[in-house]
């Protein structure tokens, strides 16, 4: 192998270890910083209370392998095209850039409409 298609085995290889659960995490964190950033909260204890009404609402409603599936096609064509190994931060930055306006399409415009209304205040985006 020459010096280019190591560091893209070793970058698919590296890929290739994400789990479900990772990207599980990602659209966990993604939803709840929706969730902070758009939905009043009426309680202390905000992070917290975000991310387990997002959690909760991914554990039931999302299609995990979908997002997975999606993710790592994105991945690999980074990997691909910039010919890098990527670290942890970058996986992240790949899932924002790529399926966080899906987020905020199939799980975001749902979910607010089924905020808690003792917790959640008024909608302030979306």
């Amino acid at each position: 192998m020459n010096k280019i298609s190591e560091k893209k085995y070793a970058a698919l290889k590296n890929l290739s270890t994400t789990t479900l659960d990772v990207v599980r995490h990602f659209i966990i964190n993604k939803l709840a910083q929706q969730i902070y950033e758009c939905v009043e909260c009426l309680k202390e204890g905000r992070d917290v209370i975000d991310w387990i009404m997002a959690e909760k609402f991914v554990d039931r409603c999302c299609d995990l392998h979908e997002y997975y599936d999606e993710f790592i096609l994105f991945a690999t064509i980074e990997i691909v095209s910039n010919n890098k190994l990527l670290q942890s931060e970058d996986y992240y930055r790949i899932f924002e850039k790529h399926l966080g306006g899906r987020v905020w399409t199939q799980c975001y415009q749902i979910i607010k409409r089924g905020l808690p209304p003792d917790q959640y205040g008024r909608i302030r985006v979306g």
